[in-house]
Parts: C-alpha cells; structure tokens; sequence
C-alpha cells in the first residue's frame, strides 16, 4: 500500500503547526517573477514564501541559489531546523539574500552615462594642478573670514606634449579638478554652459560623505565654496605643437547664489573642446575612489592616448601631472609604483596582468584594459541628444 506524501508544515507565531498546500506555488506567479527579477528585498520574500511552502522549490536565478545553499549551511553548522519559529527563519535567510543582493548591486556596472566625466585631451597631459602633500594646498579665503593676500600670478607650465599659460593662485590640487571634471559633466547633462546646482548635489558626486540624518557637513558646503572661488578667478590657454598659447581674461567658471543653490555657468574657453569633441572621458567614480594625487594624475595621462599601450620617461610624466621632480628619482619611482598598485586596485582602466604596468628603469610602460571613451562618442554616452546652448 502505498503512503501518501503529506503537505510540509511549519510553524506560526503561536508555536501552531499550519499545513500549507505545496500545488500553490505552481499556479503563484512569484515563480517566474523571482526567476527573471533581479535581486531585490521583495522578491527575497516571495522566495522565502515558495521555499516554506515547498521545499524542493529551487529558485533558476544563480544568485538566489548561491544564497539558499549558504543559507542551508549555515543552518546545518549552527542546528537551526524547520521546527523553528518561522519568523526567526525568514529573517536569517532575509539576512543572507540581502548579502546576495549586496554583492549582486556591487558586480553590476553602473550605466556609463551616469560615471563619465571629461577633461580637454589638452589639459590631461599639461596642467597647472599640483600633486602636493596634505595640508600644503592653496586654501581660498571666503567673503567675511580674515584678510588674506591671495597673490594671482601668471604661470607657464611646459611639458614635451604642450603648455598652458594660467593665471591664478600657486599650488591648486587635484580636488579642484576633480571638481572641474564633475561641472564640466553637469554642463553636458543639462546642455547648456549656464545652469543650477545644489551644492548637496555636488557633493554627492564627489563622494562626500552624509551624516546619519542624510545631510551633509557644513565643513563639506564650506570646501565644496573655496574650490569653486579658486576655478572662479583662475583662467588659462593651452598652446600645443610649439603654437603661441595666446591669453584668456574669461575665468574658467561663474557662479552665484545663496549658500547651497547656485547657478553655474562654464566659461567660453570649453566652447571649442566642446564643439570639436577634444575631450577625454574619465570615470568620475573611479577616478574620486583614488586617495592619491599621483594616481588621479596618471589616470588622467593615461586615459588621454589613442593608443592602449606606451612607455614614457617617468621625468615627462611627473611634468605633465604636476610632480616634484626636484626630489630624488628613486623616489619618483617609489611613488609612480605606489599609483600603479592604487589603479590596479580601484580602477578598471589598466590591464591587471602581471609586468603589463610597471616601472623599468627611468621608463614607465602602461597597458589599459581597454580603449577610453573620446570625442563625439563619449559625449553621445553621456547625453545621446548633446548639444551646447549659450
């Protein structure tokens, strides 16, 4: 004679046992919502659902597999059995899958339109900005804070590709350009050279932290202000292939507003960059994720070639990003070292294959893992209906 499979059974919150009919789950459409969803909370839930009521339920989607089966292992190390609350096990396998959907959120790339930046092809391999130890940056004083002299000088920076005649205060880091990439992107979003701001806005895409109540710090409001007065009173003209550089009176930015509203407004020596395409895409996400000023500036160079692979004397290239090269070389070398590891670890832009990037002698040989966005490509990922309106 021949047994009967009962109906699996699990508890309620009385401690009571409720048998549940295991044909739902083939007519409930959560089955196929779970399998074609990506991971998230909800459809979490409507797994845990099908699994009480049928265990032999398996979800096709691999990542709730791989959650179930570490879930299963878990129960079996720590004794947890069916018999326990039911609420107890919804929230420790709930506590699993989120780690699922942690991990599944992390390995999915962002759209690219919403992560690249630009800077002038011109200015990624000649600048005025400085890589410079903490604390040695120039800091410009606001409207109301204590007299400082801030001396605006005429520089000429040269370097094998090109040079730049800037105009503007001495020692400006690379947190000002990171600043500089994140506005020029704004202007291509919104397709105009003028446009408002939240500076909340700002902040969050340079990676600044919030507090636990989802605000930003005022210290944060008041770093995001001077960097946006030095790019106000700072102008340049780059000169390429022993060209004249010739003068801009135009500051490289505008701005005005109340203290977390402003309106922006890109000064007109990014026209030409803009109209021509001779742009190079950054990835504004990688590119914040960098500590170093060295490694923002050699991904910056590196981005800027056509080609995927070259070599160049360390010298030329600490010019180019604004390096002392007073200092030792051994040091230069130690610190190019250093950049490489962080690019390797942070970013996807160089190969990751061994002896791919390194330093040999006085050369420095680079491999990307693939070509950079530029020109009129880059600007169609960003804003496929690009255009510039004065």
């Amino acid at each position: 004679m021949s047994k009967k499979k009962s109906a699996p059974a699990t508890l309620n919150d009385q401690g009571k046992s409720n048998v549940i009919n295991p044909k739902r789950s083939n007519k409930s459409p959560a089955a196929s919502q779970e399998d074609s969803k990506k991971l998230t909370r909800g459809v979490a839930k409507e797994f845990i659902r099908l699994k009480s009521e049928n265990p032999r339920y398996k979800p096709s989607n691999p990542d709730f597999q791989r959650a179930w089966s570490e879930f299963e292992t878990r129960c079996k190390d720590i004794g947890v059995t069916d018999r326990d609350n039911i609420n107890n096990f919804e929230s420790r396998i709930l506590k699993t899958i989120d780690s699922a959907i942690k991990k599944d959120l992390e390995s999915t790339p962002e759209p690219e339109q919403m992560v690249f930046g630009f800077l002038p092809t011109e200015l990624t391999r000649v600048s005025w900005f400085k890589c410079l130890a903490r604390g040695h940056a120039f800091l410009m004083p606001l409207p109301g804070e204590a007299n400082q002299k801030v001396m605006h000088e005429q520089q000429v920076f040269k370097t094998k590709w090109g040079y730049v005649s800037f105009y503007g205060p001495e020692n400006i880091g690379y947190d000002v350009e990171d600043l500089l990439i994140i506005l020029l992107r704004l202007w291509e979003l919104n397709n105009r050279t003028e446009y408002n701001i939240e500076l909340s806005q700002i902040l969050d895409l340079l990676g600044f932290k919030r507090t636990r109540q989802k605000r930003h710090q005022s210290s944060s409001y008041t770093k995001i202000q001077r960097m946006l007065r030095v790019l106000s009173v700072s102008s340049f003209a780059v000169g390429m292939d022993n060209e004249e550089a010739g003068w801009s009176n135009e500051p490289i930015i505008s701005f005005h507003g109340r203290r977390y509203d402003y309106k922006i407004k890109i000064g007109p020596m990014f026209d030409r960059y803009f109209r021509e395409g001779l742009m190079t895409g950054i990835n504004t996400k990688e590119r914040i994720a960098l500590k170093r000023d060295v490694s923002k500036g050699l991904y910056r160079f590196i981005a800027s070639h056509r080609g995927n692979e070259g070599q160049h004397n360390i010298i030329s290239v600490a010019q180019a990003i604004g390096m002392n090269i007073d200092q030792p070389i051994f040091k230069i070398r130690q610190t190019f070292r250093k950049a490489i590891a962080e690019l390797k670890q942070k970013t996807t832009l160089l190969d990751k294959r061994r002896n791919k990037n390194t330093i040999k002698g006085d050369i420095l040989f680079w491999t990307r893992s693939k070509p950079v966005l530029s020109g009129s490509k880059l600007l169609n990922k960003i804003n496929p209906n690009h255009r510039i309106e004065t």
